[in-house]
């Protein structure tokens, strides 16, 4: 009834035990052998499915992560892209500026030069003449004047040329070094950029094996629980045909014993077998079985017969495995507790969380109202604790993360299906009264993966 088989096949082969020990049928317990072996095999292989689907997601996140990394990354690169080719621009000015500078300084020093030359070459005729051609010395002074200013305008704009140059020289050193670290966050930001994208692709390819590998352990899942499913199948006609042959058996001693006995042992063993659930495995229509002895009959003890069969099969198999179970589960075992104090949604709801937390939520609600159905039919008890608790039908009941679920809690949906159940808000099963995992030869309704019937 549950995805966890390993509790449910516990419980099946503790009581097939007791049902064997009481029938004694002791060749039949490699049955429960065999029920053990398939249930470890799909513990083992949801526990490899659960972790490949676990990496799955991991390496999703991380492939998420990487895919955000290169979005920062591209975006940084055409920021980047932008800022190189503004800085081109602006290097490309400078470049213009310092050749008209060295242009203008080389071409103000040719006119100097010129001048100069000029001046000492036609001493006479030239521009000394020419300062000393006037007559009177007012005019000889500013003609002098004249010539001085004018050598000074050519030292101060030869100057100012080479400050320029060198000015506009600075820029274009500055700018090229701009240039080069640029350049280098450029070639970092491409680098980063290609780790990355081998990141994605090296990611890519181990989830895709992932994928590969979880496909293959849920197709070994889905084989394993088939097999599991078919012992199952064999392990319950098994305990319906040891209940059938306990009922028989105490049948055929009542009948016996009333020679010396009365009849009140018929009547309970004919009551024992008329008050099993229909869900279950055994069957009522069986005849009893005449006696193949009869002359022996009268030698055996006459308490034989009215014990044995009576307080061995009827009374073991419900007391013996309801209260060992529990506190010899494997996860160690949990203190008694008084399931009174728990309300009865809190009671379902932590049934709900163990038999369908991972069902999608019409999973959920459906064994909710698996659990009502019970409690309004003539079948079963009408408490919610009564229902529950009753042996071989949940088998989380009595083991610790069923306890644990109870004491800690559980989540929200789990909680809000268990309301929808018992308010009668959400109904998706009708009044069916049973369910399991899906296994050939149960027709219902099938909701992820249970059939409700």
């Amino acid at each position: 009834m549950k995805k966890n088989a390993g509790n449910r096949i516990r419980r099946m082969c503790l009581f097939l035990s007791v049902m064997i020990a009481a029938a004694g049928a002791l060749s039949s317990s490699a049955a429960g052998d065999d029920l053990q072996r398939a249930g470890d095999k799909v513990e083992s292989a949801e526990e490899q499915a659960k972790d490949l689907k676990e990496a799955g997601e991991r390496l999703e996140s991380y492939l998420e992560e990487l895919n955000t990394q290169l979005d920062q990354l591209t975006s940084d690169m055409e920021e980047l892209a932008k800022q190189k080719e503004e800085l081109n621009g602006r290097l490309t000015i400078t470049e213009e500026e310092l050749e008209e500078a060295k242009a203008t300084e080389s071409r103000q020093y040719e006119d100097m030069k010129k001048r100069i030359q000029y001046m000492y070459e036609n001493r006479d005729a030239g521009f000394v003449g020419l300062i000393f051609s006037e007559e009177s010395l007012s005019g000889i002074m500013n003609k002098a004047e004249y010539a001085m200013d004018m050598a000074g305008y050519d030292r101060r704009m030869l100057t100012e040329y080479k400050e320029t140059k060198e000015l506009v020289a600075q820029k274009e050193h500055d700018l090229l070094e701009e240039q080069d670290a640029l350049e280098q966050v450029v070639r970092d930001t491409e680098q980063k950029r290609n780790e990355v994208l081998a990141a994605i692709g090296e990611t890519a390819e181990k989830m895709e094996a992932c994928a590969g590998n979880l496909e293959d352990a849920e197709g070994q899942l889905a084989q394993y629980r088939s097999e599991l499913q078919q012992k199952e199948l064999e392990a319950e006609n098994q305990m319906a045909e040891l209940t059938d042959n306990g009922t028989q058996v105490a049948d055929g001693g009542s009948g016996s014993g009333n020679n010396g006995m009365g009849g009140n042992e018929n009547g309970g063993g004919s009551t024992a077998a008329a008050d099993k659930p229909s869900g279950g495995n055994g069957s009522t229509d069986t005849p009893v079985k005449p006696s193949d002895s009869p002359t022996e009959a009268p030698a055996q003890k006459p308490t034989e017969a009215p014990t044995q069969a009576p307080t061995e099969a009827p009374t073991e198999a419900p007391t013996e495995a309801p209260t060992e179970a529990p506190t010899q589960a494997p996860d160690g075992g949990e203190d008694e507790i008084d399931y009174s104090q728990y309300t009865d949604l809190e009671l379902m709801a932590a049934m709900i969380y163990r038999e369908a937390n991972m069902e999608p939520w019409k999973g959920k609600v459906a064994v909710g109202n698996v659990i009502m159905n019970r409690i309004r039919s003539s079948r079963y008890p009408n408490t919610m604790l009564g229902v529950l608790s009753q042996p071989y039908q949940f088998s989380p009941w009595g083991y610790p993360k069923y306890i644990n679920a109870l004491k800690n809690g559980v989540n929200a949906t789990c909680r809000q299906a268990a309301e929808a159940a018992m308010n009668g808000t959400e109904n998706y099963i009708g009044d069916l009264l049973h369910f399991r995992t899906i296994a050939p030869g149960y027709e219902g309704i099938t909701i992820g993966g249970h059939v409700f019937y």
